[in-house]
């Protein structure tokens, strides 16, 4: 039984057209990559942090709010 006879009111379109209709936009910024060598777990850890930090400026001030219940 085809789709349409069960769901009539849903288009049976091509996975081409489908993906552009709903895949989300490309982003303008490119993932930063973290080096990882030779860092301990701890290091490693500390630095994707700071590296968060970095590119989300009111993240740290909105964690320290959000922590003391305000």
């Amino acid at each position: 039984m085809r789709v349409s006879r069960i769901l009539p009111n849903v288009a049976c379109g091509s996975p081409t057209i489908v993906k552009k209709v709903f895949a989300p936009p490309p982003r303008a910024e490119k993932a930063y990559q973290v080096a990882t060598t030779d860092l301990s777990m701890e290091a490693l850890a500390e630095t994707v942090i700071d590296e968060i930090f970095k590119r989300q400026t009111s993240l740290e001030g909105d964690l320290m709010r959000f922590s003391a219940g305000q």
